[in-house]
């Protein structure tokens, strides 16, 4: 990207250009050299071999009017949405000892995706996106790219949406639904020697993937929602494309004077990426084993031991407690995926 900064058009309902401040004079466009990112412009990017799995016996899902899918002891709604791209609803996973199904989540999507920049500056104060309610993850949704964007033997969903007008029109190949095995163990076990039994079991971890990618202006943003066999639903959020850059008269660091804050960090010159971060906040209705049910953290918390009690001088005891407010509720969470694991009793 080749910043113009500093350059503002003002009030552009009219159609008319009323007003253009332009106090970048100063500030240089930055060059083009190796600005192009695509493969068939660089010399140095080198391509790995091509990689397939393959299923010899086709999927192991199946997708019933087009949004059903089952999978393993799993079965979900999926949704394409004009705002949140994709909606997870009616979420249940089959017991293995009765054959019911059991509720688990009753509805799941981004609810917004808030993306502030930090720069007081003329041109760029005003800059912090609403992505996901001011311009929407499924209007904003390309069609994904087979073997690239999704595996082989994946399931594509079109999406149905109205322009402002009115106007019907379909988001082509919007989501995709695939297995996905990535080489690591689910599950395994492998018995001691001495008990003389020659007993090992390896199970392999496959998860069924629902994905959708939205392209929000300079970004894109891939969802994923993970499906996994032990009852655990996980949802990752990957972000891609490229950096909203500004142009400085900068071209090195040494240039800076001390204490100067640019409120960003040099990347080439003549070229800085503001500091700024992503925060997405999802909606997540949970009905484990129905609705009738309460969210109970678990914390660990030092314990001494009675004196003469035990060798032991402390150990650890786990405290539940019943949140009754959505404050209670809060959990800090880690900045990577997270996992939401239901307890079915």
């Amino acid at each position: 990207m080749r910043p113009i900064e500093r350059l503002t058009v003002v009030d552009l309902d009219a159609k008319q250009v009323v007003d253009i401040s332009d106090k970048g004079g100063s500030i240089p466009i930055p060059k083009a050299t190796n600005t192009d990112y695509r493969y068939s412009t660089s010399q140095e990017l080198r391509r790995v071999n091509p990689i397939s799995i393959e299923q010899p016996k086709g999927p192991s899902f199946t997708v019933e009017d087009g949004h059903l899918v089952k999978w393993a002891n799993w079965e979900f709604h999926v949704k394409p949405d004009a705002r949140a791209g994709v909606i997870i609803s009616q979420a249940r996973v089959r017991d293995p000892d009765t054959g019911d199904l059991r509720d688990v989540m009753y509805k799941g999507f981004p609810s917004e995706l808030f993306v502030p920049y930090m720069d007081p500056s003329d041109g760029w104060y005003f800059k912090t996106y609403m992505d996901a309610g001011e311009y929407g993850f499924g209007l904003q949704a390309m069609p994904l790219d087979p073997l690239n964007d999704c595996p082989r033997n994946a399931y594509f969903i079109d999406g149905v949406f109205a322009t402002s007008d009115g106007t019907p029109y379909v988001r082509s190949d919007m989501i995709c639904v695939f297995e996905s095995y990535g080489g690591d163990i689910g599950w395994r076990h492998t018995e001691s020697l001495i008990t003389g039994m020659e007993v090992r079991e390896v199970r392999p971890k496959v998860t069924l993937v629902v994905r959708m990618a939205a392209s929000v202006g300079n970004y894109d943003y891939i969802v994923d929602w993970e499906f996994q066999t032990d009852g655990l639903i996980r949802v990752k959020v990957e972000l891609s494309g490229i950096l909203m850059v500004k142009g400085t008269p900068y071209e090195n660091m040494n240039q800076v004077f001390d204490g100067e804050d640019l409120y960003s960090t040099l990347l080439s010159e003549n070229v800085v990426g503001v500091i700024h971060d992503h925060y997405i906040t999802f909606y997540l209705d949970m009905d484990v084993d129905g609705s009738d049910n309460s969210f109970v953290k678990v914390n660990l918390q030092r314990q001494q031991t009675s004196p003469h009690e035990s060798p032991r001088k402390s150990f650890l005891i786990a405290t539940r407690t019943v949140a009754k407010t959505e404050k209670d509720a809060q959990v800090k969470l880690k900045l990577y995926c997270f996992g939401l694991r239901p307890q079915l009793e």
